[in-house]
């Protein structure tokens, strides 16, 4: 399991069910992400999520402490 930082680039708040965000890796890949409850992020900041076995587990806010379990992830090509 690893955990690694994303930087927001945008929020989308609910999308059905699920709060929906486009984050960032290092290398510039983007991504949506659907996460199951809001974590009180804004645009810029950084995220952590950790990564089981190529799967996409949990979020979380570093700032305030939030986390959330993700219930899907996109890479945007």
């Amino acid at each position: 399991m690893a955990t690694e930082s994303f930087e927001v680039m945008q929020t989308f708040g609910l999308d059905g069910s699920s709060y929906k965000m486009m984050v960032k890796d290092r290398d510039g890949n983007r991504y949506f992400v659907w996460y199951s409850y809001g974590i009180g992020i804004n645009i810029g900041d950084e995220v952590l999520i950790t990564i089981d076995d190529n799967r996409w587990k949990t979020i979380s806010n570093p700032r305030n402490g939030s986390s959330s379990d993700i219930t899907q992830v996109n890479l945007i090509t």
